[in-house]
């Protein structure tokens, strides 16, 4: 096929035996390279794969930790919400018992002067001695308001007998609703006479700011008359 010389043709020979031997060798090396190299690479891939498991781990245990900080951030919130909700409540207790207390009705230092300057009086003083009661219906703001018109009428040495120990006011009770605070009820004479005694007071009282009504009743004397607290009108 080629015209070779003998001497050509040996050297070829031996030059082609030579590249088998080198190609065998680069072929093992090569074999050797890529058992070892893949070896390699797979150490390396099992490390990024623990390197991962582990960064999982880390974001999981971060994650864990971050719900548990919000669910104490949601039970200290709830906590918290609960306790304003109870400072709301008590507020609204406080505020109703102080609305209560400020619409307590009460007999006024000038009520209270103004109705004694009448009862020292000359127009209220005189005989037959006057029996002026207290009385009130059995609710304890009324009965608390009564005591006013009580510990007056007591220390101006009014005769309220009777009354309970002499303490306490009278009870009533209320059937009807009235728009006024306190009932006036003295004996028929008042009617017929504008300058009685308990037509006076009852003026007096009016003009002092009082919510007083009149009634006459037929059994009291013209000494004898009765004033009743009654339930606060709405």
């Amino acid at each position: 096929m080629f015209d070779l010389s003998q001497k050509a043709a040996d050297q070829l020979y031996d030059w082609s035996g030579l590249f088998s031997v080198i190609g065998a060798i680069i072929v093992f090396l090569s074999a050797a390279g890529l058992v070892w190299s893949g070896s390699v690479r797979e150490r390396y891939a099992e490390i990024r794969q623990s390197n991962n498991e582990v960064k999982i781990a880390q974001a999981d245990a971060r994650a864990a930790e971050a719900s548990e900080h919000a669910a104490r951030l949601e039970r200290d919130t709830e906590s918290l919400r609960t306790e304003a909700e109870q400072a709301r409540a008590e507020t609204a207790r406080v505020n109703e018992r102080i609305q209560k207390m400020q619409s307590i009705r009460r007999l006024t230092s000038d009520q209270a002067s103004r109705v004694a300057e009448f009862l020292k009086s000359p127009a209220f003083l005189f005989d037959p001695k006057a029996n002026l009661r207290v009385a009130s219906v059995g609710e304890t703001e009324a009965q608390m308001y009564a005591m006013d018109f009580l510990v007056l009428f007591k220390s101006l040495n009014i005769n309220i007998y009777p009354t309970l120990g002499g303490n306490l006011p009278n009870e009533i009770v209320q059937l009807e609703p009235s728009e006024a605070d306190v009932n006036l009820r003295a004996g028929p004479d008042v009617a017929k006479d504008p300058n009685h005694r308990y037509a006076l007071l009852l003026k007096v009282m009016r003009e002092a700011g009082i919510k007083v009504t009149a009634e006459i009743d037929p059994a009291l004397k013209t000494n004898e008359a009765q004033i009743s607290i009654l339930r606060k009108p709405n």
